[in-house]
C-alpha cells in the first residue's frame, strides 16, 4: 500500500505549511516526537528557487460534498488555467472522506478537445517520487512539481486513477463537463484519445486546485462567497437567461482574469482561484446548514488562506445570510472577522457590494443597503478593508433597484446571467492590483 504523503490534516491550520513524509521522518529523528498529525497549508509564496519565482494557485475548486462512488476508474478533470508557468503541481483531497483513499496514478497534459489530449505533452505526476498514493480521512496530497510549460488561458487536463472503491469529496457545480471510464475499466490517464470515457460529470472530483510555478505573477487571487462567486446563472444569456447557451468559465471571476492577462503587464500578473460554494453565508451564525462549508468563515483557512501564493481575498458573500435572516450587524461583524484574518497573513481583502434579489421583504432590502453602505464608506470598508467591487450597481434595474436588470438576471431573480457576472468583472479596478492608489471603482 503506497504511503501517504504532503498531508494537510482537517483542522486547517492558518499559520502552518505543508510537509512531506520524509521531513516528517528526519523531524521525528530530531525531536522524538510523531509530527504527522501536526496540521500544514501549501499557502503563500514559497519559492521554487530562483529569486521572484513563486507557486501561485492557477486553478482552485472547494470541496464541499461526495459524489457517487468511484471503483477502479479513471476521472479526467478539465483545468482553465489563469496563469501559465514552466512547472505545475496537482493538490488532491479527500476532505469528506471517511476511509484512506488509494490514486493509482496521475497524469497531466494539454486538452485538445473533449477528453482527448495533445499528443506529446502527457506527463506522470509523482507523490515523494512514487506514482501512487493514499490520502487519508479529511486531508488532501500535493504532487511532486512536474516539469510542464504552460500558458494562461490555456486548458490543462488532470487524469486520476482510483484502483479501489471510493466516494470522492467533490465540488458539486463546475459548470463545465469532466469525463469519466466506466467502473471497473482500469487505468486510462495516459490515453491520448476519449474512447474509454463514457461518461461525464458536471462536477469537480477529488482535485483541490493546480499550482504552476512562475516569476510573471505576483501573487493569487482568491475569490470566495457564494452561488455567485460559484458560477450560478453564468452559462444562460440573454434577457431572463433566455438566450443561448454562454460557453464555460464565464463567471465573473473568469472576466477578471482575463482581464488580468490583457490589461496588467506581463511581468505583474495575478493567478486567478475560486474558491465559492452554492448556499454559502459569510458568517458562521448565518449558515441553516451545519458543518464547515456551509460559511466563508469555517473553510477560510482550508479554501482561501491555504491556497498557493494568496495575496489578495475577493469577497461577494452575504446574500444568503440576508436569504437566512441575518441581519447587517451580523455580517459586517463577520466581513470584519475575515479582513482581521487575512491582514494577520498579510493578505488584502477587497468586498463586493451585495445585489437585489426581488424576493427579499423590504427590511432586508435595508439591511443589504446598510451593508452595502459600509462598504463602499471611502471606497474601503471605512478604513476596514482594502478595496470595493460595486456589484449592485452594475447589475440592479433602474426601474427598480430592489431587482436584478432583465438583461442580466439568469432567470431566478437571484443570480445574474453570463452578461451580468461580464459587467461585474469588468467593473473591478485592476489599478488595485497594480498598486495604484484607487482601490476600487
Amino acid at each position: 500500500m503506497p504511503r501517504p504523503v504532503t498531508l494537510f490534516t482537517g483542522q486547517w491550520a492558518e499559520e502552518a505549511r505543508p510537509r512531506s513524509a520524509a521531513v516528517w521522518l528526519v523531524l521525528a529523528a530530531i525531536v522524538g516526537l510523531l509530527l504527522a498529525g501536526v496540521p500544514g497549508s501549501a499557502e503563500a509564496s514559497e519559492a521554487s528557487g530562483e529569486s521572484g519565482r513563486r507557486w501561485v494557485a492557477s486553478w482552485a475548486t472547494a470541496q464541499h460534498t461526495t459524489k457517487g462512488s468511484l471503483e477502479n476508474q479513471t476521472v479526467r478533470t478539465i483545468v482553465h488555467l489563469t496563469q501559465g508557468g514552466d512547472l505545475v503541481r496537482v493538490r488532491i483531497g479527500n476532505t469528506l472522506g471517511t476511509e484512506p483513499m488509494e490514486i493509482g496514478a496521475v497524469m497531466v497534459g494539454l486538452r485538445d478537445s473533449g477528453a482527448r489530449l495533445v499528443k506529446g505533452t502527457v506527463r506522470a505526476a509523482t507523490f515523494d517520487g512514487s506514482r501512487s498514493v493514499v490520502v487519508p480521512p479529511g486531508e488532501y496530497v500535493v504532487s511532486d512539481p512536474v516539469r510542464f510549460a504552460t500558458t494562461q488561458q490555456q486548458d490543462l487536463v488532470v487524469s486520476m486513477h482510483v484502483p479501489g472503491n471510493v466516494v470522492p469529496s467533490a465540488h458539486d457545480a463546475a459548470f463545465d463537463t469532466n469525463y469519466l471510464t466506466a467502473a471497473g475499466a482500469g487505468d486510462h490517464t495516459g490515453d491520448l484519445d476519449d474512447g474509454a470515457f463514457t461518461t461525464t460529470t458536471t462536477s469537480h472530483l477529488m482535485l483541490m486546485a493546480v499550482d504552476v510555478s512562475t516569476t510573471s505573477a505576483r501573487g493569487t487571487v482568491v475569490v470566495t462567497g457564494g452561488s455567485v462567486t460559484d458560477g450560478a446563472g453564468s452559462r444562460t444569456t440573454g434577457y431572463m437567461g433566455t438566450g443561448p447557451a454562454a460557453p464555460p468559465n464565464s463567471r465573473w471571476s473568469d472576466v477578471l482574469a482575463r482581464r488580468i492577462v490583457a490589461e496588467l503587464p506581463g511581468n505583474a500578473q495575478f493567478a486567478v482561484a475560486n474558491a465559492g460554494i452554492g448556499g454559502n453565508t459569510a458568517s458562521r451564525e448565518c449558515a441553516i446548514a451545519s458543518g464547515p462549508y456551509s460559511n466563508v468563515e469555517d473553510r477560510f483557512a482550508r479554501d482561501v488562506l491555504g491556497l498557493s501564493g494568496v495575496s489578495h481575498v475577493f469577497v461577494y458573500a452575504g446574500t444568503n445570510d440576508l436569504g437566512f435572516g441575518c441581519g447587517a450587524d451580523q455580517i459586517i461583524a463577520a466581513f470584519t472577522r475575515l479582513v482581521e484574518r487575512a491582514h494577520a497573513r498579510g493578505v488584502k481583502v477587497v468586498f463586493a457590494t451585495i445585489t437585489p434579489r426581488l424576493t427579499y421583504t423590504a427590511l432586508q432590502n435595508e439591511e443589504r443597503f446598510e451593508v452595502n453602505s459600509w462598504i463602499l464608506r471611502g471606497g474601503n470598508c471605512g478604513g476596514v478593508c482594502d478595496g470595493v467591487m460595486n456589484f449592485d450597481a452594475v447589475v440592479s434595474w433602474s426601474a427598480n433597484p430592489n431587482a436584478i436588470d432583465p438583461r442580466y438576471d439568469a432567470g431566478d431573480m437571484i443570480h445574474p446571467n453570463a452578461d451580468g457576472y461580464r459587467r461585474m468583472g469588468q467593473v473591478i479596478d485592476l489599478g488595485f492590483l497594480a498598486g495604484e492608489s484607487s482601490p476600487g471603482r
